[in-house]
């Protein structure tokens, strides 16, 4: 069953969730809270790492699924930054609060492989493609003690509607 516009007390968008393009997705976000509602975005971003282990991952990736690289890594801040600047420019919510929790997330190679099967870019590969990258992965882990360490911070973004915009 559908919401009606004003109904909602508060609205939690995961990194899954798209709000593309912003202007509509933060609009249709603000059209579903109560006037009191709090609009609530909360994301896990990942730290760029300077650990040896990370640049053995990147090499399998660019060797078994180039599509998958990691572009130069921008850092949370980055990414922060740029949503704070969407939620100001949609006009449709108050100044935004911001949290931010930091944290290591230690993956054994089993956890690591089986959080890369879930991600939907992974899951759209071919699965021979996949297992390969698993694999390799999955070695490279084991090579070097068995954990993978990765630094990310869970953030936190919350702004109430705008009364009128």
């Amino acid at each position: 069953m559908g919401r009606r516009s004003g109904e909602l007390r508060s609205h939690h968008v995961g990194p899954g969730v798209p709000l593309d393009p912003p202007e509509i997705g933060y609009a249709k976000c603000r059209e579903l809270l109560a006037p009191e509602g709090l609009l609530a975005l909360v994301w896990n971003l990942y730290e760029p790492s300077e650990d040896p282990l990370d640049e053995m991952v990147q090499k399998v990736y660019r060797r078994e699924a180039p599509e998958l690289c990691r572009k130069p890594p921008d850092g949370a801040e980055t990414r922060i930054q740029w949503t704070l600047d969407e939620l100001r420019a949609s006009g449709c919510f108050e100044e935004p609060l911001l949290t931010r929790y930091p944290w290591i997330n230690a993956f054994t190679a089993d956890r690591y492989v089986d959080l890369l099967r879930s991600f939907s870019d992974h899951r759209k590969l071919d699965p021979l493609q996949l297992e390969r990258l698993i694999v390799g992965i999955r070695g490279e882990i084991e090579a070097c003690g068995g954990t993978l360490d990765r630094r990310q911070i869970a953030v936190l973004f919350f702004a109430y509607p705008r009364r009128t915009y």
